[in-house]
């Protein structure tokens, strides 16, 4: 009856390894070698867990099978016995926790077992943006990594990246763009960007004004010859959509403070009513002929210059605005965009980079305006 007992006992033990070995416990424990010509990073893991599983599945199994060998052939053996039956015991115990593990962490969060997490090898897996912000991607479709939602202006575009940059200076990775408004709190972001580092300071290459095409944004919007801007800083400004409210105006003299007492020359004024909701005003500077009243300069000197086009002096902010001046330039035999913004009253224009340059930039392009909070 004893040895029958016994025999018993390891055919359990045998049907315990056989239905170890066949079982698929939610796929932890399936068998597969197979990693492919290119395994991402997810399927290595996914890899050692099932396999690290499976692993402490067959150790019990082959613990429990000795500890019934050893139960078997004890004979009088007190010490083997209770040896073999606490191995069995300890086996038994060692493949609960293991199943109720695995039973837990799926549970808690199936992820942690499916491993659809995304992978950091494949950019295009990154999460797509949510909260309100410029958003800055290294690939024109918006696919790649991005660097987080930028609200305020920053030189240091490439540095805000989630992917390691190898050089806190590197340019040139920036394709495109997405931005996000939250009109619920009427916040309307809109971005020039700059060639330069400190190109929101100075005066260099940059883009256009770019805002979001609809009100609530998220569209991608890949950059103008991005290869040749190498963005690398960027104007980062909300948008005032109630114009009106953003101060009493801006004026642009024909001459600076500074000469003859101040600006006492003829000027073009830009009035609150004359904005429009919807982001920015484009002024020709040919067309923005100045007024000249109670003015020493004799009818010679008005003739000769009638527009902002003809002498660009100096600015007069009377609130919360953005001028973007912007000029001609070539560059590696591509035409780009010279310009520089301001955002407070510009006492001479002859001291700023955009004037004062190498390139010898001219006001000959259509200036913007953009109210601001």
């Amino acid at each position: 009856m004893k040895n029958k007992k016994y025999n018993y006992l390891f055919f359990f033990a045998f049907l315990l390894i056989f239905a170890f070995l066949k079982t698929n416990y939610a796929n932890a424990l399936e068998i597969d070698l197979g990693l492919g010509a290119n395994p991402s990073f997810p399927e290595y893991v996914k890899f050692l867990f099932s396999w690290g599983i499976s692993l402490a599945g067959l150790v019990s199994v082959i613990s429990f099978a000795l500890g019934a060998i050893s139960l078997m052939i004890s004979a009088d053996n007190a010490e083997m016995a209770s040896s073999g039956k606490d191995r069995m015991k300890g086996a038994v115990l060692g493949l609960v926790l293991t199943l109720a593990s695995y039973t837990i962490i799926s549970t808690i969060n199936p992820q942690l077992t499916s491993f659809n997490f995304p992978d950091p090898t494949k950019l295009a897996d990154w999460p797509q943006p949510t909260g309100a912000g410029v958003y800055f991607y290294d690939t024109p479709d918006c696919s790649g990594d991005n660097s987080g939602a930028q609200k305020i202006s920053t030189d240091g575009v490439a540095r805000s990246f989630k992917k390691a940059i190898k050089n806190i200076n590197d340019v040139g990775t920036i394709q495109a763009i997405k931005i996000i408004n939250d009109p619920a709190n009427h916040l309307y972001y809109g971005t020039i960007l700059h060639k330069s580092k400190t190109g929101y300071d100075q005066g260099g290459f940059c883009s256009l004004p770019m805002k979001a095409t609809s009100a609530t944004g998220g569209e991608c919007q890949p950059i103008v010859n991005a290869d040749r801007l190498n963005v690398a800083s960027a104007d980062i400004f909300n948008i005032n959509m109630m114009p009106e409210t953003s101060g009493s105006g801006l004026k642009f003299y024909s001459e600076g403070y500074g000469e003859d007492g101040g600006p006492r020359g003829g000027y073009y004024e830009i009035k609150p009513e004359e904005f429009s909701s919807g982001f920015y005003m484009i002024k020709n500077p040919a067309v923005m002929k100045f007024e000249w009243k109670n003015t020493p300069y004799d009818p010679a000197w008005q003739s000769k210059y009638k527009s902002f086009q003809d002498r660009p002096e100096a600015i007069k902010f009377g609130g919360s605005y953005i001028v973007a001046l912007y000029s001609s330039a070539d560059l590696s035999s591509s035409t780009l965009l010279y310009c520089q913004t301001f955002t407070e009253t510009v006492p001479t224009l002859k001291t700023t980079t955009f004037l004062n340059t190498s390139i010898s930039a001219t006001l000959n392009r259509s200036l913007y305006i953009i109210p601001t909070y």
